[in-house]
């Protein structure tokens, strides 16, 4: 159900002012929308919440919420980990049946870089700062 939502939502025929994703292992995926631009990406997790700089948010013009993926290394749940990883697809336009992903970093509970990575071939993907 998620997947037809988020169709709707990258097509601009839903109009979403927030959306909140939560993971069995307690985090929280909060982004909120003014409508035009998305103006808030938090991960919370019992209390404690990292941000997405406003800087990036203005860039991000879609977001395929049924692609959103955390990670991070190794501990229970993402607050204990050293680092972390959101990653989901964003655009209209894909490149060898795959949509570009956008992969938001952080690193000591601080957000640290941001990549997209595009489809170049059936075997290869590029990288690049966002």
């Amino acid at each position: 159900m998620i997947q037809k939502f988020s169709k709707e939502i990258v097509r601009k025929k839903i109009e979403i002012s927030e959306v909140q994703l939560y993971y069995k292992t307690g985090e929280i995926i909060t982004v909120q929308s003014d409508g035009v631009n998305w103006i808030l990406f938090k991960i919370t997790f019992k209390g404690q919440s990292l941000y997405v700089s406003q800087e990036k948010l203005k860039k991000i013009k879609e977001i395929n919420f049924s692609t959103l993926n955390l990670f991070w290394s190794g501990e229970s749940n993402a607050f204990n980990s050293h680092y972390l990883c959101l990653r989901f697809d964003i655009g209209t336009q894909s490149s060898f049946g795959v949509f570009p992903n956008l992969e938001l970093h952080f690193e000591n509970r601080k957000f640290s870089r941001s990549e997209v990575w595009t489809q170049t071939s059936e075997n290869s993907r590029h990288g690049k700062t966002f």
